[in-house]
């Protein structure tokens, strides 16, 4: 996993300040000790595109001051906060355009089970339209969609105290595209019709893969198959396609293609 240092460690770094420290990057992590972020705004930036944000808060404080990732932000007044106050683990999610907080909040949930001394870990995973946030590695809240910032690729740390301690922060790079595919032909009376449903099964013929409704506008479909750990390059598959729509519909279209999965 890839780590991205701060180029503006211990300085001024656009319309953040960081206050001088000792920052190691170790064992593929990026940490400080002896400070922690401070001035007005408390903002420290680093540049990356989708991924994934981990902050690990070590020293919460039990004032009702909040500790943040900052993130697809464009300056200080524009991006998303995903905000933790340790006073009662409260976490919520916001959106600031133009240095207006909207409402309502993006999430708003305070999970039980987490002292407000305790070190926490807060994440974000950033996929196109999909925001999802973290807390010690679980999800909360479910999946959220935002388009606003959508390409903006500053991310960072925000607090409401000075005093807060932060063991580290990480910035991976985007995870790569899907590695294993299929890619299966469609039989021409296929192409271009519409409201076919199909399975992709084993070859000889096994439980279902996939199914759903089929996209005809092309003569060939591909598949990611990157969430079956159980595939591998070379396996055999069977795409079942169909169009019909009842029993006794005697119009219908039924094809079949094979193909083997490939792993770039």
């Amino acid at each position: 996993m890839a780590t991205l240092n701060f180029d503006g460690a211990n300085g001024n770094y656009g319309n953040g300040f960081l206050q001088a420290g000792s920052w190691i990057l170790e064992d593929g992590i990026l940490r400080i000790t002896g400070s922690a972020p401070s001035g007005d705004a408390r903002i420290l930036w680093e540049s990356a595109s989708n991924g994934s944000l981990a902050l690990r808060i070590l020293d919460p404080k039990t004032s009702p001051s909040y500790a943040a990732i900052f993130f697809r932000a464009t300056d200080l007044n524009n991006g998303f906060h995903f905000l933790n106050r340790a006073q009662d683990n409260r976490l919520r999610l916001i959106k600031v355009i133009d240095g207006v907080t909207q409402s309502p909040d993006l999430l708003d949930i305070t999970p039980a089970g987490i002292g407000g001394a305790s070190p926490r870990t807060l994440g974000v995973e950033l996929d196109g339209d999909t925001i999802r946030c973290f807390q010690n590695g679980t999800q909360v809240g479910g999946d959220i969609t935002d388009t606003f910032n959508k390409n903006a690729t500053l991310h960072g740390i925000r607090t409401g105290s000075a005093d807060y301690d932060f063991d580290y922060i990480t910035i991976p790079d985007p995870a790569v595209a899907a590695s294993k595919t299929i890619t299966f032909d469609l039989a021409e009376g296929l192409v271009g019709v519409s409201n076919v449903n199909y399975i992709v099964t084993p070859a000889p013929l096994g439980h279902s893969i996939a199914s759903g409704t089929l996209d005809t506008s092309e003569n060939t479909i591909t598949f990611g198959l990157d969430e079956f750990p159980e595939l591998n390059s070379g396996d055999a598959l069977l795409l079942i396609a169909t169009d019909k729509q009842a029993a006794n519909d005697d119009t219908d279209i039924i094809a079949w293609s094979s193909a083997t999965v490939t792993e770039a």
